[in-house]
């Protein structure tokens, strides 16, 4: 439960993010150069107080590619030639229970790890959702926040509408920026693909929402079946 500290969150810092309700602050560049900036953990894709948006058309390997992430973060210092770093994670899940433990065990996982999961629950609304996440980012100091779907859990009914979009993601941005915690947002691309980050389904508020976009594909033509890009 995000209000309790499981023994595997244990030696944890608590954060000491900014309220979202606290007053507006006016500082010089001088000051917001004096601010701690935490490392990223995942370095360029990852960002304590950044979102970063992955999609992928469906069946390329979304899920899988975040749990290789997962482990890597505990086992590894780099990810695909990248930095790498521990954080305390939660996972916003789609999947059932019994495919998300399988799937850990294939990958080796440890009942040690601080990585929490909310996976489907009847009636569980965004916003309450939400809730739980901010509860989450204000226990535990620049924890990674990962919801994989987006479409699965913002309740959102159409996804080209940009007021829609907005509404639904202004608060993951205020959780962001306010407690340092990162979101991975895992998303589907257009049936018609896209270049230039411009592959994400939905309205353009979903890309202009984030900091940092990813795309999943398959490899090339000829190449493994198991080769994918980003």
């Amino acid at each position: 439960s995000p209000t309790s500290r499981p023994s595997c969150m244990a030696g944890w810092p608590v954060t000491h993010g900014r309220s979202e309700s606290s007053p507006l602050t006016i500082r010089t560049l001088a000051e917001l150069r004096d601010v701690e900036t935490p490392p990223w953990i995942w370095q360029g894709f990852l960002l304590p107080a950044g979102i970063t948006l992955l999609s992928a058309a469906p069946k390329v390997g979304k899920t899988t590619f975040v749990g290789h992430l997962l482990r890597a973060m505990w086992t590894d210092e780099e990810f695909l030639g990248y930095g790498i770093r521990p954080a305390p994670v939660l996972v916003i899940s789609e999947e059932a229970d019994t495919l998300i433990a399988a799937r850990a065990d294939a990958l080796g996982f440890s009942d040690m790890w601080p990585i929490g999961w909310l996976t489907p629950e009847p009636g569980r609304t965004w916003e309450l959702t939400l809730a739980l996440i901010r509860r989450y980012a204000n226990l535990y100091s620049n924890p990674l926040i990962i919801v994989d779907t987006l479409s699965r859990h913002w309740g959102i009914d159409d996804e080209n509408d940009n007021d829609k979009v907005e509404r639904a993601l202004n608060p993951v941005i205020a959780i962001a920026r306010t407690t340092g915690a990162s979101f991975l947002l895992v998303h589907h691309t257009r049936k018609t693909g896209g270049t230039g980050g411009l592959a994400s389904r939905g309205g353009s508020a979903i890309v202009g929402a984030v900091d940092i976009v990813v795309e999943l594909r398959r490899g090339e033509r000829g190449s493994p079946p198991n080769h994918r890009r980003i």
